[in-house]
């Protein structure tokens, strides 16, 4: 395995680790009842998926929350009540936006 892709994998891990400790240390925070805990906590899978395929004008029933809304708009509202976690979750975005991107020009 090239270097290069060894290190990409593991800032990718990195970065997974980073992203999921940020989000469950505002769970701990969190009332359990509360529509950001339920958001967080039964879909976080969301915050896994690259924003392109966040589908933002596909409105979906959230089995954990009980609501119809997009996925991008569960996100969103997370990423705007949280600004630590916006920013991981951004630097997130740019970076597997990168690695994806470098993946397919050197493919």
């Amino acid at each position: 395995m090239p270097i290069s892709l060894l290190i990409a994998s593991t800032l990718y891990n990195r970065l997974v680790a980073l992203l999921d400790n940020c989000r469950i240390s505002i769970l701990k925070q969190l009332d359990k009842q509360s529509q950001e805990y339920k958001i967080m906590k039964s879909h976080w899978k969301l915050f896994h998926k690259k924003a392109e395929d966040l589908h933002p004008e596909e409105v979906v029933f959230l089995r954990g929350v009980k609501q119809y809304m997009t996925r991008q708009n569960a996100v969103d509202l997370i990423t705007s009540k949280f600004s630590k976690f916006a920013e991981v979750y951004q630097t997130y975005q740019d970076i597997t936006k990168a690695l994806n991107e470098r993946a397919i020009v050197n493919y």
